[in-house]
Formats: C-alpha cells, sequence, structure tokens
C-alpha cells in the first residue's frame, strides 16, 4: 500500500498563499493611496517627507515616508536628516508579516526596532481589507516616533496598545506581546468579578436555607445545638 506524502497538505497551503499575495501585491499600492488620501495625517506626513510605495520582489509590498530635514546638527556636526515610518508587508513561508517601522534619526531613535501588526495566513481580500486601518497605524507611528512631531492623545494610545500587546523587535531579538503585570491584574480581576458573582448569587440562597431549617426544627432546637456546643 503506497502512503500518502504527509508533507503535500503544507506545500499545497504555501502554494495557496503565495498565489494571494502575489494577488495583493497586483492590487496593494492603488489600495495603499487610496486609504492614505482618506486618512487624516496622511497629506501633511506626505508634504514634508515624501511617500513611495514599491513593490521590488515577489516577497514583500513596502509604504513608507522618506527623509526630511531636521533644521538642526547631529553629534557629529552634519545635518541631521529623519527617515518617515514605514509600513511592510512579507511573504514568508505561507505566512504573511505585517510590521511597522519607525521615524529614526542619527538624533534619535525609540527602543524597538519594529512593531508586528498581525502574522499569519490571510487571503488577498482580508490583506486588501486591513490595509486603511495598517495605514492609520503607519501614520499614527509616523508621529509617535519622530523626534519632532505631536502625535494627537489617539494616535499616541494606538501605539501605545501595539507596544503592550502586540509582539515587537528591540536589539534585533523577538518580544513576544502583552505585559504580564497587565495580564496578572486582568486575571485577578476576572477572578475577583467571578467570585462576587457567585457569592451574590449564593447569599439570598443561604437565606432561604437558613429560614428552611428553621422552620423544620425549629428555633428553640437549634438555641439547644448551640449551647451544647
Amino acid at each position: 500500500m503506497t502512503e500518502k506524502n504527509p508533507f503535500k497538505r503544507a506545500i499545497l497551503r504555501r502554494k495557496d498563499a503565495r498565489i494571494e499575495f502575489s494577488i495583493f501585491q497586483t492590487e496593494a499600492k492603488a489600495a495603499i493611496l487610496a486609504a492614505g488620501n482618506e486618512l487624516s495625517g496622511f497629506d501633511t506626513l506626505r508634504k514634508h517627507c515624501s511617500f513611495y510605495v514599491t513593490i521590488d520582489n515577489p516577497d514583500t509590498v513596502q509604504a513608507w515616508f522618506g527623509g526630511r530635514s531636521m533644521f538642526t546638527k547631529d553629534h557629529e556636526g552634519k545635518l541631521a536628516i529623519e527617515t518617515g515610518s514605514c509600513l511592510l508587508y512579507s511573504f514568508s513561508a505561507g505566512d504573511t508579516v505585517v510590521s511597522l517601522y519607525p521615524c529614526s534619526s542619527s538624533l534619535a531613535k525609540v527602543a524597538e526596532d519594529q512593531l508586528y501588526i498581525r502574522i499569519g495566513r490571510y487571503s488577498a481580500v482580508q490583506l486588501l481589507e486591513r490595509v486603511k486601518s495598517d495605514m492609520r497605524l503607519m501614520i499614527a507611528y509616523g508621529y509617535v516616533s519622530s523626534f519632532d512631531a505631536t502625535p494627537t492623545w489617539r494616535q499616541w494610545l494606538q501605539i501605545a496598545w501595539l507596544r503592550r500587546f502586540k509582539p515587537s523587535q528591540i536589539e534585533g531579538k523577538f518580544v513576544a506581546g502583552g505585559s504580564t503585570l497587565i495580564n496578572s491584574s486582568l486575571k485577578s480581576a476576572f477572578r475577583l468579578a467571578i467570585l462576587s458573582t457567585f457569592t451574590a448569587i449564593m447569599r439570598p440562597v443561604g437565606y432561604i436555607v437558613i429560614a428552611l431549617l428553621l422552620i423544620h426544627y425549629g428555633k428553640d432546637a437549634w438555641i439547644d445545638f448551640f449551647k451544647a456546643r
């Protein structure tokens, strides 16, 4: 009896994923530009930094803001230039990795090398449907990670949420998303809520049980019981 190839299904899934990413590539530039034109802050960043969408190889789609003069000198006495934020879609082993790269300059840089928005297997339609939200995060990151820009409170919260709950890369090392302290606090709060709810439900039940026992045995019998103890 001929055994089935145990690796065939995974190989076929990767082939299908490759086709989906290729379809996404053909539509990505138009979708990215259309999304940017609808989002607040995009035109301002594009005016000062320019904006580019590049598809240089079969494995990536990159949208990024270019460099701008910071109108000051760096630590070496050279004119400081800041490069803008970047949104990168990369295809690897059947999965699509969507990540953000921060602004950087010779004057300053944020702690993380990159933030991961999502990692997984997505169809072309799913990727295109998320382009606008990805672009919104890229714009927010462009303001938050810039040395000079002033982000709105909403932009700050969006990036704070990503930093707290999404994976990142710091000093070349992958850092899993989530905070142990916050997750522990959430679990404790959940347990407390369950316990409080259970107590609230059981309290009237306890009163009913006590009343039934008093009726069945009589008050005098209970007084004698406690005296005996």
